[in-house]
Parts: C-alpha cells; sequence; structure tokens
C-alpha cells in the first residue's frame, strides 16, 4: 500500500542571503516536506525524528534557497531512503526592487523513488 506524510510549515530559524546585509540576522524560514512510500503498518516516517534532524540547521548559514532545499533533501533521503522525499523552502519578504512576499524552490526526487 502507498502512503503520503505531509508535514507543512516547519518553521527553521537560521541565515538564509546572499547579500551581505543578510548575513547578520536569522530568518525564520518555512519548509513543507512531502514523504511518499509504501506502508506495511506502523510508522513509515517519524516526523518527531524530521524534525529532530532538521533542528540540527538552526543556526546556519545559506545563500540561496536552492541550497537550502537540497540540504534538506539530502538529510532526509540519507535517513529514510526508503521513500521520495518532495522539499520546498520559502524565503518570506527577499530583498529585491519590487516587493515579493516570498519566493520558493522545490526539490523532489527525479524517479519517485
Amino acid at each position: 500500500m502507498k502512503g503520503t506524510l505531509v508535514i507543512r510549515n516547519l518553521v527553521l530559524r537560521l541565515r538564509l542571503g546572499a547579500l551581505a546585509s543578510e548575513k547578520p540576522v536569522t530568518r525564520e524560514v518555512p519548509v513543507d516536506l512531502t514523504w511518499r512510500g509504501t506502508v506495511e503498518g506502523g510508522i513509515s516516517v517519524d516526523y518527531s525524528a524530521v524534525c529532530g534532524i532538521l533542528e540540527s540547521l538552526a543556526g546556519s548559514d545559506f545563500d540561496y534557497v536552492e541550497d537550502l532545499a537540497l540540504e534538506i533533501h539530502r538529510r532526509l533521503s540519507g535517513e529514510f531512503p526508503s521513500g521520495s522525499w518532495e522539499v520546498t523552502v520559502t524565503k518570506p519578504w527577499p530583498p529585491t526592487d519590487l516587493k515579493i512576499r516570498s519566493v520558493s524552490f522545490t526539490v523532489e526526487d527525479g524517479d519517485g523513488h
């Protein structure tokens, strides 16, 4: 049987941005996660363990949302290799000439596994 676990708006507190003005402060960065895989009964992916894995990123420094999304995907795929992951990282209020509420980047397994 197939199953899906969705975690929405998990908030990491870290530095995210390539500009020097973004480096001194940490920001709250929302992350959405989706795991898809085979369910055989019981816990397929322990979301508490997922939170523990990502908690270790607190205070880290990433230049781009892509880098952060790839790092999260790498960590989760290594810990829970039996399914596929989709990771979306959102950067609120990026510094641009136009007012933008947020930008986001999604990375996922290419073959569905």
